[in-house]
């Protein structure tokens, strides 16, 4: 009797145990059976800029691409803002909590960037190439033609040299 409430206990810690890494993020929940979209959701901010692989997949290549997560209102407001230089390959991720037309600025941003506007299901809805820095009080809207989900800041230059268009999808 006494074994058998020892392996019970055993059990339940190491269940509960599980169920807390994977809420961290530590190990991963996802499953192959899930789709694309619901992976997104799995990401989770984590603190000093911690990065997640990405890539954006057209017919011809795989493009990696290093990100950040910006998931909640303040970390989508300061986006890439003060930030001097970006690695090439490297960007950040905005994650809206639904898909809808969305607009972006350069306010206090200090390099410039490339704009991947992306739906819910994964796919390149619209592109802004070259959207310069702003320091100044009034800037320019830069919104997407179709409703997104997401948006991928990465370097300026990078969606040519990658031949990154339309219709391209996002995937983990």
């Amino acid at each position: 009797m006494k074994k058998k409430f020892v392996l019970l206990i055993t059990g339940l810690t190491i269940a509960i145990i599980s169920l807390a890494l994977i809420q961290l993020g530590t190990i991963s929940s996802f499953t192959s059976s899930r789709s694309d979209s619901d992976k997104m959701q799995g990401i989770s901010t984590v603190e000093d800029n911690q990065r997640f692989l990405i890539k954006l997949v057209s017919n011809n290549s795989i493009t990696p691409v290093y990100v950040e997560i910006a998931d909640d209102v303040e970390e989508r407001a300061r986006g890439l803002m003060f930030r001097n230089s970006l690695e090439w390959n490297n960007g950040m991720l905005f994650i809206f909590e639904e898909e809808r037309n969305l607009t972006f600025w350069m306010k206090n941003t200090y390099i410039p960037l490339d704009m991947i506007f992306i739906n819910k299901d994964l796919r390149v809805v619209y592109i802004k190439e070259n959207a310069q820095p702003c320091l100044e009080e009034n800037c320019i809207i830069y919104p997407s033609n179709q409703p997104a989900k997401y948006v991928l800041e990465v370097n300026a230059g990078f969606v040519e040299k990658n031949k990154i268009k339309i219709g391209d999808r996002l995937e983990m």
